[in-house]
């Protein structure tokens, strides 16, 4: 059984997908920083392949790219679905 905080983690990473779902068109800021851009680059990689549950997307309608936004250490992620 997941322990609170890797719930809470899967509920706020479930609530962006339901956000990128609610707001096509829109690049919203993925709610985790990632530590260098190869991690980031890989967990793009799984979600892609669907290995991912979070993120079943058909990615000829989903777009990413690294974020120039300075909010938080480390690297981070902006994602959209096509409108």
């Amino acid at each position: 059984m997941p322990t609170n905080t890797e719930r809470e983690r899967f509920d706020r990473i479930m609530g962006f997908c339901k956000s990128l779902d609610a707001h096509p068109g829109e690049w919203n800021l993925y709610p985790y920083s990632f530590p260098d851009e190869t991690t980031a680059r890989e967990f793009m990689a799984c979600a892609l392949a669907g290995k991912i549950d979070a993120f079943r997307v058909d990615s000829a309608l989903f777009r990413w790219r690294f974020s120039s936004l300075p909010l938080t250490t480390g690297i981070q992620i902006e994602m959209r679905v096509v409108a």
